[in-house]
């Protein structure tokens, strides 16, 4: 039973790389976060090991790399005008299949509930004129991409993949 006032949680700023709970805990959870780190069958196994008997890894990763956006951004990078000097700069997909993800926890001993949901928002024209999924993408998969270019080769990328994406979201 929890006194009055005890912490019953504790919030640690780390890098996954490096870092590990002293002790087993009842609960490893993880929202939008591990689909940044590569070599999953790696990493799910080392952070199912910080969890004591009967506790839980509850994740949840973005898997947005198949989807029209994504798909058209890799269409664009791959052009010969970007290709070599943006194509290292694309990040594959880390995400597999959620059956991938039982079988790696199952093979460690796991119960395991592994699924996937797809979900179909609407996103506002910006009063900028953006597409609105463009905007999106720029908080995240275009923002290396980007930050290699200058202000022209920005204007023109952005240009290409905005024409691909209103192919694709109309």
């Amino acid at each position: 039973a929890a006194t009055e006032g005890a912490t019953q949680h504790e919030w640690i700023e780390a890098d996954l790389a490096d870092w590990a709970p002293e002790n087993p805990v009842a609960v490893v959870f993880s929202n939008a976060a591990l689909h940044w780190h590569d070599d999953h069958s790696t990493l799910f196994p080392r952070i199912f090991g910080w969890v004591a008997p009967g506790g839980m890894l509850a994740v949840q990763m973005p898997d947005q790399y198949a989807a029209p956006s994504h798909v058209a951004l890799a269409a664009v990078v791959s052009s010969a005008r970007w290709r070599d000097l943006l194509g290292p700069l694309l990040r594959r997909s880390p995400v597999a299949p959620a059956a991938s993800y039982f079988r790696l926890l199952a093979a460690e001993g796991a119960a395991v509930d592994a699924w996937t949901t797809e979900y179909l928002h609407v996103l506002s024209q910006a009063a900028d004129g953006v597409h609105p999924v463009v905007a999106w993408t720029r908080g995240a998969a275009l923002t290396p991409l980007l930050a290699a270019l200058d202000g022209e080769a920005q204007d023109a990328f952005l240009a290409e993949y905005s024409a691909s994406i209103t192919a694709a979201y109309p």
